[in-house]
């Protein structure tokens, strides 16, 4: 009998699991990508205590081959219950800016996510800032946090994904405030700060959307505003992308862009008309190109190279055990490698 209710209470539980609807969409767009720091918190061993005259908190150490075994194990773990970021396919990508309210740059993002909030912007925009405090005093202050909050989970990454040329980015405060702000920066040099003041009684997701409505609109005004549009539009034709760093997961689309397109219009046009106005167009396309193609090597490389022969040819003099454990500023730039006779400072 007790069998057969425990079987008959997991039955209940698969059912009720089947009938919970699907999350929405600001809330948890997936889980955080902690990296390698996902199986870094290896136990320190227990087992092997030191007795001599060299105990302490740094004698009971894991060896490496066991952590490596524990590694694996808990990433095995991880795998099985699906809760293991795979970062491998994003190695070569730019490290997104690892701070306090800026997850949401970390997140593994499904491409679903992201074509369902296309959110686009007036081209002149350089960047979008959100700040919100860790900690408010009043309710009112509590859920404006909690709405740039969400701004910064749900809209910012879906901002610079659909937009290249804005960088984005959100911080969270370690301190009391009750007033969140947003910060945005146009091409031309302007910028514009929005404070985020929801009405009392409003949803999270209402004030959040209204926040977007002030944030496009202010860049709508911005970048319509703009003095020089042809020194802007030049611009923005040199400006880097802004969005390398972003993790997609694309998930049945496909990985290269033509099969992404694929379901696109072709529309025919004239490629002498979408080509960006640039200054140095030459310069530009051989640094894409990576080749300095044949070139004569400008002054300031040999003045270097010089340099660094001269450099090179002195004598490796280091000061004497008085001043050994000094601060690296009084050393003549750490020039000097005293460790493993190295003579260049990045080895």
């Amino acid at each position: 009998m007790q069998l057969f209710s425990a079987h008959r209470g997991a039955l209940a539980r698969s059912t009720a699991a089947l009938q919970t609807p699907a999350r929405s969409f600001g809330a948890h767009p997936t889980r955080l990508s902690l990296g390698l720091e996902q199986v870094q918190d290896v136990p320190t061993s227990t087992d092997r205590k030191p007795t001599g005259m060299h105990r302490g908190p740094g004698k009971r150490q894991t060896a490496p081959k066991e952590a490596a075994q524990y590694q694996f194990i808990r990433k095995w773990d991880l795998q099985m219950r699906e809760t293991w970021d795979e970062l491998e396919p994003f190695k070569g990508l730019p490290k997104p800016k690892a701070q306090f309210g800026n997850e949401a740059a970390e997140v593994i993002w499904p491409y679903v996510l992201l074509l369902e909030n296309v959110i686009k912007v007036h081209p002149y925009t350089k960047s979008i800032y959100v700040y919100y405090s860790q900690r408010q005093s009043t309710p009112l202050g509590k859920l404006a946090a909690q709405v740039a909050k969400r701004v910064s989970q749900a809209y910012l990454i879906p901002i610079t994904f659909h937009n290249s040329q804005v960088y984005v980015e959100a911080e969270m405060l370690l301190e009391y405030s009750e007033t969140p702000w947003v910060v945005v920066n146009c091409l031309d040099g302007t910028h514009k700060l929005i404070p985020v003041k929801p009405q009392a009684g409003q949803t999270v997701k209402a004030g959040a959307e209204e926040v977007l409505d002030d944030i496009v609109s202010a860049c709508n005004n911005m970048g319509n505003a703009v003095k020089n549009p042809k020194e802007v539009m030049q611009v923005l034709g040199e400006r880097p992308l802004q969005n390398q760093y972003v993790r997609v997961n694309y998930q049945w689309y496909g990985d290269t862009p033509e099969e992404r397109m694929s379901h696109l219009v072709k529309w025919d046009y004239e490629p002498e008309e979408v080509v960006p106005q640039l200054r140095n167009r030459t310069q530009h396309v051989l640094d894409w190109m990576n080749y300095d193609g044949q070139l004569p090597t400008h002054n300031s490389v040999r003045v270097n190279i010089h340099r660094e022969a001269a450099r090179m040819r002195k004598p490796n003099i280091s000061a004497g055990p008085k001043t050994f454990f000094n601060s690296s500023g009084s050393r003549a730039n750490a020039r000097t490698a005293r460790f493993n006779n190295s003579r260049s400072p990045q080895s």
